[in-house]
């Protein structure tokens, strides 16, 4: 009998901590698309060595998590991921594609590895996309032609190969690194078409 009441007591702090976890994750985010898109991001690391994503599953602002800039005026809207030289380990999550609002996306210097997201093509807002000093690997993707707004991309010193003629359409395109990568052969000629080019 007082076997039944040790495990009926321990079913209900069991229910009690799900149900006081749940309400917490639920303070985090709620319906909030910028914030689950995060959580999925931080779902697809598996080694944060130095702790810096911990903060980001406390009941407090996503917004005051660690690399996040937020819109000044636009509640709950991510303007800026930047999580540079952290020794996080990973892939990139496509879910990133959900910030919508994004123009600043940086995870220079890291481990993140595979390919990058062609997902990443569907941030019309993107200015700054940083991935250099990575282990990502196979063919640029085409689809970045997406970020129409980008200025600045730098994807140097990973294993990338493949320079997609689609680049070509990034007409406000200032800085492009593509050095020390798997590239073969000389630059394509459709660059010259990027008349902004300045480096």
């Amino acid at each position: 009998m007082e076997c039944n009441k040790v495990t009926a007591v321990i079913l209900f702090i069991s229910l009690i901590s799900h149900v006081l976890t749940s309400a917490a994750s639920e303070s985090v985010c709620g319906d909030v698309t910028d914030c689950q898109a995060l959580l999925k991001f931080k779902e697809a690391i598996t080694s944060d060595p130095r702790g810096y994503l911990q903060a980001w599953n406390k009941a407090n602002s996503f917004c005051n998590w660690t690399g996040i800039t937020c819109h000044p005026h636009l509640q709950n809207r991510v303007i800026a991921l930047e999580l540079i030289d952290m020794g996080l380990q990973g892939v990139i999550s496509s879910f990133l594609s959900n910030l919508s609002l994004l123009t600043s996306l940086s995870l220079y210097r890291n481990r993140f590895h595979g390919e990058i997201p062609s997902a990443l093509g569907r941030l019309p807002n993107l200015v700054y996309l940083n991935l250099s000093t990575n282990l990502l690997e196979s063919e640029i993707p085409d689809l970045l032609q997406g970020c129409q707004s980008l200025e600045i991309l730098d994807l140097s010193s990973n294993y990338l190969s493949g320079i997609p003629e689609e680049l070509c359409s990034m007409k406000n395109l200032m800085h492009l690194n593509l050095a020390v990568n798997n590239l073969t052969g000389d630059m394509p000629s459709f660059l010259s078409k990027l008349t902004q080019l300045i480096e």
